[in-house]
């Protein structure tokens, strides 16, 4: 098995018209490092790379073509989907790297075709590929699909057991987190204690509970979204992207990448001793390739769920809600500024009393459906 961190530009579109349009692509595909022979790297690598082209372009692919029947289906990409990769685009075999990950880079353009079936497009604005409301929240839409929910590593957590899990319906993710100013106007004050960083920090010093009442209010002023948190799974599956890393940039440490791994209440300087050990603004770091900022670390994110182990079968849309007097806490995930970079995997789990209010806690907001009825 090889896990990928595919960094993904997608540049202007070139042209369009009733019928299509056009987009060029420069995808570098990257594994993590585990070798096998180099025509199975290279293979899984651009295979990988082409599907990433044509999902990209906001066409759905309806099952994951995997290096055992490549030679079976190697055309399936381009026969299946809305969009095709057009003939003539060229695969920069960059071989293994000093990292010891293997690299291509692809470079072309998909074309998109117009027809009634079409799913819905990314980066088409007539679709509505992201959404922004009157408190300055940008959403982005997020393709329904399967992936696999929780690790697959050898270091884990023991509630972490991976199992397929499939999002049946496409839901629009809020690309930052909530910031101060943000709950503000909503709630009237500003409870975080890192206040002094800004309007466009992160809110914190709420409790899940608070946030159940900021989203009330939410959608009592706003009557055009229906707003809510997102699901653990929906959660997990955005912060992955398709990527089987635990990071959405791959599986090494790397402080550049997000606001972690340093704890100055307990004078601990775990990993990032040039990070502030506090909130940041939101979208300082690079997002993923979904386009979603800081899902690992600045504030850990409150999610819809109550706290509970895993189920062992494959799952449809998973949602735990407080349906008994056992379930006493509730989900986080991403990590924070003050953990540690384990904390802040993409599989990692927290779990919280629901009134419990922590400085390096907040959320982010999903749009289930678009418009209300």
């Amino acid at each position: 098995m090889f896990k990928f961190f595919i960094l993904i530009l997608i540049s202007l579109l070139t042209f369009s018209s009733a019928y299509s349009q056009t987009i060029k692509v420069h995808i570098k595909g990257f594994d993590d490092g585990i070798m096998t022979t180099r025509q199975k790297d290279y293979l899984e690598a651009v295979l990988f790379a082409k599907r990433e082209a044509v999902e990209r372009a906001g066409c759905k692919i309806e099952s994951f073509t995997t290096i055992e029947n490549l030679i079976l289906k190697k055309s399936y990409i381009e026969s299946k989907a809305n969009a095709v990769l057009l003939p003539g685009y060229d695969i920069v075999d960059n071989g293994y790297l000093r990292d010891g990950n293997y690299q291509i880079t692809l470079i072309g353009e998909v074309l998109i075709k117009n027809t009634q079936n079409n799913f819905n497009i990314v980066n088409k604005k007539s679709v509505n590929n992201t959404i922004k409301n009157s408190l300055d929240m940008t959403f982005v839409y997020i393709n329904p699909g399967s992936f696999i929910m929780g690790s697959t590593f050898h270091k884990k957590d023991k509630d972490e057991i991976p199992h397929t899990v499939h999002i049946s319906q496409g839901f629009y993710m809020q690309t930052t987190e909530v910031t101060q100013e943000q709950w503000k106007v909503i709630m009237g004050r500003n409870p975080s204690e890192f206040s002094y960083c800004g309007k466009n920090c992160p809110v914190e010093k709420v409790s899940w509970f608070e946030v159940q009442k900021f989203i009330k209010k939410l959608n009592k002023q706003d009557k055009t979204y229906n707003y809510s948190l997102p699901t653990e799974a929906q959660w997990e599956y955005s912060v992955k992207a398709g990527t089987k890393t635990q990071f959405y940039w791959g599986n090494n440490l790397d402080c550049t990448k997000a606001n972690f791994g340093n704890d100055p209440i307990t004078n601990t300087t775990y990993e990032c001793m040039h990070n502030p050990g506090k909130t940041m603004h939101v979208k300082k770091f690079m997002p993923n390739i979904w386009g979603l900022y800081d899902m690992h670390g600045n504030v850990s994110e409150f999610c819809q769920d109550w706290y509970a182990p895993y189920s062992m079968k494959n799952i449809v849309d998973p949602l735990v809600l407080k349906n008994s007097h056992h379930l006493k806490k509730v989900i986080l995930r991403g990590g924070a500024f003050n953990d540690k970079i384990i904390h802040c995997r993409s599989s990692n789990r927290f779990k919280l009393k629901p009134h419990q209010k922590v400085n390096n806690i907040g959320f982010r907001l999903i749009i289930q459906n678009p418009k209300r009825k």
